[in-house]
């Protein structure tokens, strides 16, 4: 039997109605390139079918990660995903959301700027090193060091003395040390922020902030060839050399796991698949028992073909066309009545319940529903075809002989909403628009990172964990390394900062009344939250889908 986050039983919803989805969706509220010499385990898409048998492994579907596997440094969601199952940090957060304690035994505050933090004392790596307070203490001032550069480095800037580690070696007053980090003993250790802030304790469950061995400090490459963790599982032999189609991760119980999600099963197997078409063929076939994307080509008929283990469940993921603005034509006054023209050029409406199914809600936000402070009308007339209103600011720009290409990643499947989104932008404006294929996620990545790309680009956010901030602080921060637009506005940044600050109850509020200041320059343009789709075979049970999409693996169980 499948089951959502909340053990509601599954169905095939109807064609979703704005207002009472965004209503329902509301209550539910509450990243890469280093190389290895591991060899590479493979197992092809084709091998044989799951057999009934309680000593096989779950198999799961995933598509290509990443080598490189610190902590701070992963930018990819199944990379992110294996490591939440290897590793566990201070607190882990559950189906719904929630923050609850892993390997803390209790984080506390009297004024939320200092914060002590006392370990449970049972905690072991898999190599049987225990986990202390110097596994933490290490890690945070090893991902939050300028010169390790980590990908998720900005997580620790709210610890004093991440300003100092930013700078270089040679220049007065660099640090190589958090100074708001201090470990008192074996078993605790105090962290201090530049500024208090309530509730940032819930920020701990983000996986950069998870603990490490030594060895995974000392020689990260070799670390990441046989990684060493404190997680509910395992990894059975070594990572991939290239972890994309064809190879697989097979993860095992740990015998050392003493935390709060004990595996059910025997062990997970997720076999990389290079396209969603590939995985969901996998299921079909009987190869695989869980997968978690539905080609665009199966949204229509794969609820009526799976029945009730059918997943299509409202999630913390966002899409949104990023535009770069500090290039041309995007840049200054005519690049916003550009973004205005297209973005009302869009029938989102019309886009989410055909091609899409009903498997995604219009945006009228830069968020999802599941998170409180979502808005249903931030985006306003924007967020709202309209071809009159398009087609007037499209001539206001000065008009554009192009031609407009939206990149976007073959592996996510996103093919098919570039071009129904280009084919809307042409009819609206006459305006030739064309979709620019990268293979994998992690391609269009680095060619965003490396300036191969110049253009705009469809961007699939997953909120690191359950608030509003979670999807404005790193996409519209200035400098963030998740601001692909390149946004960056002073008075945004001050009140991010002050919303920080306040009672945790005044955060939603706070962070919804930024919104509108974002949308006034239309960064990106939001185009729908993308519900979690997938399915399960007939041969397990236990099978639910958590707050940020991902099935709960520890739960999954064979007839």
């Amino acid at each position: 039997m499948l089951r959502s986050a909340d053990d509601a039983p599954r169905w095939a919803p109807r064609r979703p109605r704005r207002a009472a989805a965004v209503l329902a969706a509301a209550t539910l509220a509450g990243s890469l390139f280093a190389a290895c010499s591991a060899p590479e385990p493979t197992v092809a898409p084709t091998t044989p079918a799951v057999t009934e048998t309680p000593q096989t492994p779950i198999a799961v579907s995933a598509l290509p990660m990443a080598t490189d596997l610190r902590p701070a440094n992963v930018e990819d969601p199944y990379t992110q995903r294996v490591l939440g199952l290897l590793l566990r940090g201070l607190v882990r957060y559950d189906a719904k959301g929630k923050a609850v304690n892993e390997v803390a035994e209790a984080i506390e505050t009297t004024d939320n700027q200092v914060y002590t933090v006392r370990l449970q004392r049972n905690w072991r790596f898999t190599d049987g090193q225990a986990v202390t307070a110097s596994s933490f203490v290490d890690a945070w001032n090893y991902a939050a060091a300028r010169a390790n550069g980590q990908y998720r480095s900005r997580d620790f800037a709210p610890i004093l003395g991440y300003e100092a580690m930013q700078l270089a070696a040679t220049e007065p007053g660099a640090a190589t040390q958090l100074a708001g980090l201090e470990v008192l003993d074996d078993y605790s250790f105090r962290f201090t922020l530049t500024q208090p802030q309530p509730g940032f304790q819930d920020s701990l469950g983000r996986l950069s902030f998870a603990p490490l061995p030594p060895a995974a400090l000392s020689d990260p490459t070799a670390w990441s060839s046989n990684p060493v963790g404190n997680g509910p599982y395992r990894l059975e032999g070594s990572w991939p050399q290239n972890p994309v189609g064809g190879t697989t991760i097979r993860l095992r119980p740990n015998p050392e796991y003493v935390g709060g999600q004990t595996p059910q099963n025997t062990g997970i197997d997720m076999h990389v698949y290079d396209s969603a078409a590939a995985a969901y063929a996998g299921l079909s076939s009987g190869t695989l028992d869980v997968v978690d994307q539905v080609p665009v080509s199966e949204l229509p008929r794969y609820r009526t073909t799976l029945g009730s283990r059918a997943v299509n469940q409202p999630v913390g993921v966002a899409q949104s066309i990023v535009f770069p603005l500090h290039r041309d034509p995007w840049a200054g006054e005519r690049g916003l009545l550009l973004r205005q023209a297209i973005s009302t050029s869009i029938d989102r409406d019309a886009l989410a319940s055909g091609l899409l199914s009903g498997t995604a809600l219009p945006a009228t936000d830069l968020a999802a529903p599941v998170v409180e402070g979502y808005s249903a009308d931030v985006c306003g007339q924007w967020c709202t075809r309209d071809q009159n209103t398009a087609a007037n600011a499209f001539h206001e720009a000065g008009g554009w002989e192009g031609p407009l290409t939206i990149a976007y990643a073959a592996d996510g499947d996103d093919g098919p909403v570039a071009t129904d989104v280009c084919r809307e932008v042409t009819q609206a404006l006459g305006l030739a628009c064309q979709p620019r294929t990268y293979a994998t996620l992690r391609d269009l990545r680095e060619a965003v990172a490396l300036g191969r790309e110049t253009g705009p680009y469809l961007e699939t956010w997953r909120m690191p964990q359950p608030t509003l901030q979670g999807f404005l602080v790193p996409r519209f921060t200035t400098g963030a390394p998740d601001n692909g637009s390149g946004y960056s506005n002073d008075v945004v940044d001050t009140r991010m900062g002050a919303a920080a600050t306040a009672a945790t109850s005044a955060q939603p509020s706070a962070y919804a009344q930024i919104e509108p200041l974002i949308m006034g320059t239309l960064p990106v343009v939001p185009l729908w939250s993308r519900n979690a789709v997938g399915g399960a075979g007939e041969n397990v049970t236990g099978v639910r889908t958590d707050v940020f999409g991902s099935p709960v693996y520890p739960e999954i169980t064979r007839n």
